[in-house]
Order: structure tokens, then C-alpha cells, then sequence
């Protein structure tokens, strides 16, 4: 099964630097685990070092808004670095000395644009029923993913809707593993005996 390429956004600040004339843009474009908002229909967890076999990689890029026109830097240019620590994934790129990158950088100095996202190939997974706030829903772990992208973006928001999916998933979204939530009820200790009692006089009849 070929892998889709997924779009996700992490709503982290990003900062812009210059120095030496040189124009530099730092931020997160990911954290480890941090449930998402719904992606539509599960939410998403990204397992700590799930990018680290990925991040050698000498054509993992950046750009503003996803827009492969609008070219930031490329790891075998030197002009962009891409790590990963105990928090999430870290960017620094040098931004290039044209229209886009001279834009970005003021307006990302002016606090216009201020978060970063990211693109994946997902590898491995694992699929469970979560229930958080009294809300149970499906989650995603992301085990291992191949990074191919971050970029600086105007608007991280998300909702759960049919268009903003296609976004997030621009290949087609994945499958989604449906699975019915456990039934699971609280009892006391008393009603619990009385059940087994109850239990035990009708194996006997």
C-alpha cells in the first residue's frame, strides 16, 4: 500500500532573525506528544523520534503556506537544518535574498505570521479508542513518519470538516480504522458482589 502524503499543523511560534545581512527564520514545526484537534473523525498523537530516521534526508524543504512555488531552503542546500529533541522537531532556515523570503521575513518580525506546519509520509501507526474530557474518539500514534516538508504558515487552524481534510490530506486521507468503544460501566463494590451472586444462582438453575 503506497504511502499518502499528510499535512498537519502545529501552532507553534515561530521567530525571525537577521544577522551578517543574512535573514533567519527558527521555529517547531512539531511536538511530540500532543493529542491534536480532530483531524476528521480521529485525533492524532506523534510518538516521540517517530521523524528521526527521516531527518538525514537531503530533500526535506521549506516554504511559506505549502506552496512548492515558494521555495524557503533545502537541507542539501545548507540552507535549512532540521533536528529533533525531547520536545519535537526544531527548523532553522536562511531565508533566500527574493520577494518571498524578504516578505516573510518582515512579516514574521511584525508577529503577522507567527506558526509553522509540516508534511509526512506515515510509516507506521497503531490505532486505539481514546477518551479524553469524557469524549471518546479514535487516535492515531505515529510510530515512525518520513518528514518531507515545514513550512511557515498564514493560518494553522483546523477544523474537522470535508475541505479542511483534503488539506491535511492532499494524496487522500488514510483509512480510518473504526472501531466501537468498550462498554464500560462503573459499579460499586456491593453491586458488583450482587452481580456475581446473581451470576452464580443462574449457572446453578
Amino acid at each position: 500500500m503506497s504511502m499518502k502524503r499528510e499535512v498537519r499543523f502545529s501552532g507553534v511560534e515561530l521567530r525571525a532573525s537577521s544577522s551578517n545581512g543574512k535573514m533567519t527564520i527558527q521555529g517547531r514545526p512539531a511536538v511530540y506528544n500532543s493529542l491534536s484537534k480532530n483531524l476528521g473523525g480521529f485525533k492524532e498523537v506523534l510518538l516521540r523520534g517517530c521523524f528521526d530516521e527521516s531527518l538525514n534526508d537531503p530533500e526535506i524543504y521549506a516554504t511559506f503556506n505549502h506552496d512548492d512555488s515558494k521555495i524557503l531552503g533545502r537541507v542539501s542546500a545548507g540552507t535549512l537544518q532540521v533536528s529533533s529533541d525531547s520536545i519535537g522537531l526544531t527548523m532553522r532556515c536562511e531565508l533566500p535574498n527574493n520577494t518571498v523570503g524578504k516578505d516573510l521575513h518582515e512579516s514574521i518580525k511584525r508577529g503577522d505570521i507567527t506558526k509553522m506546519s509540516f508534511g509526512m509520509y506515515v510509516q507506521d501507526d497503531a490505532w486505539d479508542i481514546a477518551t479524553e474530557g469524557g469524549q471518546t474518539f479514535q487516535r492515531r500514534s505515529v510510530k515512525q513518519a518520513k518528514l518531507f516538508e515545514v513550512s511557515a504558515v498564514t493560518s494553522p487552524a483546523y477544523d474537522a470538516s470535508s475541505v479542511s481534510a483534503r488539506s491535511l490530506f492532499p494524496d487522500g486521507a488514510p483509512d480510518i480504522k473504526l472501531a466501537a468503544p468498550p462498554a464500560v460501566a462503573e459499579v460499586s463494590e456491593d453491586v458488583l458482589r450482587w452481580m456475581t451472586a446473581r451470576l452464580e444462582v443462574a449457572k446453578r438453575k
